[in-house]
């Protein structure tokens, strides 16, 4: 036990250190990605939420009888809107109006470094009043990954009647995610990561030390993406 709790001192301390001393890493510049991404950020816009901007992009009905609800796309971890970009988006329009969006925190939304826990529950809270904001009222949501967490919470909040009035999801679809945080299997790191004292510095360090040692995301990335893909466009499909 006492060579556990050893180990374990090393990254905690690590990561507190890191948290307080080391500045993260600086985002790219809109203009230093890939052609294909910069293309997908200019045809969106940014929406003010609570004091933060959202990145959405918005695809029209493409039908020819009278549209349905709005279809809205919820992104994974850890990743964005992006992640919708090989999709039969244009399908889709067939049937409504299609909305994508980045969670604060990802993608091309803002990220905040203080003051905001990136839990489920406000990356839920944050889509509602982005809805809002779009004007939104019937909606059939589907969701990927950490997405489907997500929509379970819209969904149970429905259920237990504090989804706002304006809001009502028609239809939902989950794909390829977990549904019930709790029962969610996770890994030592994992679990370090979602500490609030030292997680945030762990992942500064990671991030810091990802593009000299890249084998230290690869596990990881090769469990969702696999191994056959090349690097270059897996690293985009997180943007």
């Amino acid at each position: 036990m006492r060579k556990i709790a050893k180990v374990l001192a090393v990254p905690i301390l690590i990561g507190y250190l890191t948290q307080k001393y080391v500045d993260p890493p600086k985002a790219p510049e809109i203009k230093d990605l890939p052609e294909n991404i910069q293309k997908w950020y200019s045809m969106g816009e940014m929406i003010e939420v609570s004091g933060y901007e959202m990145f959405v992009r918005k695809f029209p009905f493409n039908g020819e009888n009278d549209p349905g609800p709005t279809i809205v796309l919820i992104h994974g971890f850890p990743s964005s809107s992006y992640d919708y970009h090989k999709v039969g988006i244009d399908k889709l329009q067939n049937y409504g109006p299609v909305i994508v969006y980045d969670h604060v925190g990802f993608g091309f939304s803002d990220k905040p470094k203080e003051n905001f826990t990136f839990s489920i529950f406000e990356l839920a809270e944050y889509s509602i009043m982005l809805f809002k904001k779009l004007g939104l009222s019937d909606v059939i949501c589907i969701g990927h990954d950490m997405g489907d967490t997500v929509l379970a919470e819209l969904v149970k909040r429905r259920h237990r009647g504090t989804l706002p009035d304006f809001l009502n999801i028609k239809g939902v679809a989950f794909t390829n995610g977990g549904i019930n945080f709790k029962y969610a299997k996770l890994r030592l790191a994992q679990h370090l990561l979602r500490n609030p004292y030292f997680g945030p510095g762990l992942n500064r360090l990671l991030v810091i030390l990802q593009p000299h040692f890249p084998k230290l995301a690869d596990k990881s990335y090769n469990e969702i993406w696999g191994s056959t893909q090349d690097l270059e466009e897996r690293q985009q499909e997180m943007i």
